[in-house]
């Protein structure tokens, strides 16, 4: 793998991790909260962010991989995902 693969490999990771922890919480408040419509409202809510984050991770999988020269030097440090 060159540099570049991973820098979108480590940016992939981080934005799946950042979707998995959005999704997640969001499902648990949900699931705690008594059922009713705020929990289907809640659930529709988390529903939207997952596809949300799912596109944006669509998108940086077909994105190009060049970045500027100051995030190669930032290689060891966690990647955000590019919006």
């Amino acid at each position: 793998m060159d540099k570049r693969q991973i820098r979108k490999y480590k940016r992939m990771v981080e934005t799946m991790r950042l979707a998995e922890s959005r999704y997640t919480r969001s499902l648990v408040e949900s699931m705690s909260s008594s059922c009713g419509d705020d929990t289907i409202a809640s659930l529709e809510g988390s529903q939207r962010m997952l596809e949300e984050d799912i596109r944006k991770l669509r998108a940086l999988l077909d994105g190009p991989f060049d970045v500027s020269e100051d995030e190669i030097i930032k290689t060891d440090e966690p990647m955000r995902p590019m919006d």
